[in-house]
């Protein structure tokens, strides 16, 4: 049977992958009608695993604001 000590480890080490791996923005991916071209905003874990559910907060706000800036540019969401 494993020491108490060896079971402690794993868990948070589990708990720490779980925590960051779930906390990436959603990616939104736009494309301009005129051009082609293609850019995407979101998909980052930085803030999320700078400051939790604080730096997720402003990551997600940043992404809102890309995704403002390149729609008053003629960008248009991808389905």
């Amino acid at each position: 049977m494993p020491s108490p000590a060896a079971l402690r480890l794993p868990m948070p080490l589990a708990l720490c992958c779980a925590l960051l791996a779930g906390c990436a923005t959603p990616v939104t991916v736009l494309r301009h009608p005129s051009t082609g071209a293609v850019t995407q905003c979101g998909g980052s874990r930085l803030g999320s695993a700078a400051a939790g559910l604080i730096g997720y907060t402003l990551q997600k706000n940043d992404d809102v604001r890309c995704v403002a800036d390149h729609e008053a540019r003629g960008f248009r969401r991808t389905p």
